[in-house]
C-alpha cells in the first residue's frame, strides 16, 4: 500500500510548490513575434492557430564508415555509405483546436559507386489541443497527435546491383 502512496506522496508537495513559484512577465508589442528557439526533440504542446501554416525544412545527413564489435574494436566497411534525407514538414491551422501535419521526404543513397534519389513514406497528422496553458492555471500545454505514414516508397522487388540504393521506404 505504501509503494502506491508514495508517489503521490512525493509528487503532491512538488505540483504544489510548482503553483506558487511560477512568475510571469509580461510581454511588450515589441517582444511578440515569432521564437526561433524551441524544443529540438519534443514538438510543441500548441497547435498551428487557424488559418496559419508553419513550414520548417530539415536535411538529416548520415554517413556510414563502419561499425563497433562487442569488445568496442572499430571495423571499417567496404565500401562506406552516405545517405541524405530531405524532409520538409508543413503543418496548417485548419480548425481553431486542430492542425493538420506533412511531411513530404526526399532521399539520395549512395554505397558502393551506386547512387540514386527517392521518393521517401510519407508521414502526416492530425493533432488536437487537448489542454491550453495560461498564467492563471500551473499545468502545461497539451495536444492529441495522431499520426500514420503513407507508404509511398519503394521497399520491393530492389534490384540487387544497386545495393540498396533504390530504396525508398519502410512499407
Amino acid at each position: 500500500m505504501l509503494k502506491r502512496l508514495l508517489p503521490l506522496l512525493v509528487c503532491f508537495p512538488l505540483l504544489v510548490h510548482a503553483k506558487k513559484s511560477v512568475h510571469y512577465t509580461s510581454i511588450t508589442a515589441q517582444e511578440e513575434g515569432p521564437w526561433f528557439t524551441g524544443p529540438l526533440i519534443t514538438p510543441s504542446g500548441h497547435v498551428i492557430p487557424f488559418g496559419h501554416v508553419n513550414y520548417e525544412p530539415y536535411i538529416y545527413w548520415r554517413t556510414h564508415t563502419g561499425s563497433y564489435d562487442n569488445h568496442w574494436h572499430f571495423h571499417k566497411s567496404n565500401p562506406s555509405s552516405t545517405s541524405v534525407l530531405t524532409q520538409g514538414s508543413i503543418q496548417l491551422g485548419i480548425a481553431p483546436s486542430t492542425e493538420f501535419d506533412l511531411s513530404p521526404q526526399f532521399i539520395y543513397k549512395n554505397h558502393g559507386g551506386q547512387h540514386m534519389w527517392r521518393v521517401d513514406d510519407l508521414p502526416f497528422a492530425l493533432a488536437f489541443q487537448i489542454l491550453q496553458d495560461s498564467k492563471e492555471t500551473w499545468w502545461p500545454a497539451v495536444k492529441l497527435h495522431l499520426g500514420a505514414t503513407a507508404p509511398l516508397g519503394k521497399y520491393d522487388r530492389l534490384n540487387p546491383d544497386k545495393l540498396g540504393t533504390d530504396s525508398g521506404g519502410d512499407g
